[in-house]
């Protein structure tokens, strides 16, 4: 909480790892749901969100808190201009702020 503010977590779109039996769900298709900004690469290519996902969309959390102005995405709202700017992104093309160099 920040002064009069209150965040609160929304787990709408939240979905099960495991079925009942313990066998481990499968990834499928939904198409996208969230935020851009903090969605993650498998997300935005319209598969559902799995832990992985999770860290990773934790991790552009992160990202914002530390330096918000060097996100590349920070302006877009775009889900394919997104898709191919965090693809990049994972794949080395990061603001030296963000590689620890």
């Amino acid at each position: 909480m920040q002064g009069d503010t209150v965040k609160i977590v929304d787990f709408g779109i939240s979905t099960k790892v495991f079925k009942s039996n313990g066998d481990r769900i499968e990834p499928y298709k939904t198409g996208f749901q969230g935020t851009v900004y903090y969605a993650s690469v498998n997300t935005l290519n319209g598969w559902n969100g799995f832990q992985r996902d999770d860290l990773e969309s934790l991790g552009y959390t992160f990202m914002q808190m530390i330096a918000p102005e060097k996100v590349p995405w920070r302006d877009q709202t775009d889900v394919k201009t997104v898709l191919e700017m965090k693809t990049s992104f994972l794949d080395g093309e990061a603001d030296p702020v963000f590689r620890g160099a």
